[in-house]
């Protein structure tokens, strides 16, 4: 999954945005991390079922493949393939005797065997998981990102410029969820004052290379204005 270096993590963005001064409302009870600009796709807790051993000793990896050695999990994952047969699940790929063997009633020894010849194998398509942990680190690094900007009174305008696919019914749901209201006008500010944001911003640019990490690196060196103030001062330089 490509996308552009970060240095902030999503629980870096959570821990400022704890703490972030500009809000006119006390953070609400609500968890950073439980809020979502769209109440239909919040995010999901995953948490396993149970404790079994992860990566045996001596486990084979390939570029595709992660096998996971415990008998446990080996035996578990037997006992599901029975249950489903069982059950009269379609599944392709057994012959007919290997249905008629694993229906068996009295198939306890038979599954110790099985085993022992290695017979069962539970394997990780490595690319699948990897793509998949991206994904859910993505989303919930732009979940705290938008909470961020949201809490840091960023404009509608800054917020569909930087967050282009949120749309103006999210944000004020979001707000609303935040219990933060719309930000005020941004504040004119001297011009000496806008030349120290505007060099600040500079560097900023050239440590880092995603636009919503440099806006939150910018409100953290001048956190008495709000971010639509901030980008106010941006624009009148850039303007000049």
């Amino acid at each position: 999954m490509s996308q552009l270096a970060r240095k902030f993590s999503a629980k870096d963005i959570k821990a400022k945005l704890a703490s972030c001064v500009n809000a006119q409302n006390p953070v609400s009870q609500l968890s950073a991390g439980n809020v979502s600009a769209d109440n239909s796709t919040e995010n999901k807790n995953i948490q396993p079922k149970n404790t079994l051993p992860c990566l045996a000793q001596g486990c084979r990896l390939d570029d595709r493949l992660i096998e996971l050695n415990s008998n446990d999990l080996r035996r578990s994952a037997l006992l599901e393939l029975i249950t489903s047969i069982r059950a009269h699940a379609k599944l392709e790929g057994l012959s007919s005797a290997t249905l008629q063997i694993l229906r068996d009633p009295d198939i306890e020894g038979l599954m110790n065997r099985l085993l022992a010849m290695n017979s069962v194998r539970v394997l990780i398509h490595a690319h699948t998981l990897n793509f998949r942990c991206e994904h859910i680190e993505s989303m919930e690094w732009e979940d705290a990102a938008l909470q961020y900007f949201v809490r840091a009174q960023a404009s509608l305008a800054l917020l569909r410029s930087i967050f282009p696919q949120v749309t103006r019914a999210q944000v004020g749901r979001l707000r609303k969820a935040l219990a933060v209201v719309p930000p005020a006008k941004a504040v004119n500010l001297p011009l000496q004052q806008i030349h120290q944001i505007y060099r600040i911003w500079q560097k900023i640019c050239q440590e880092r290379q995603d636009n919503r990490e440099r806006y939150i690196a910018l409100h953290g060196e001048f956190p008495q204005f709000t971010l639509t103030t901030l980008f106010a001062a941006l624009n009148v330089k850039m303007r000049k």
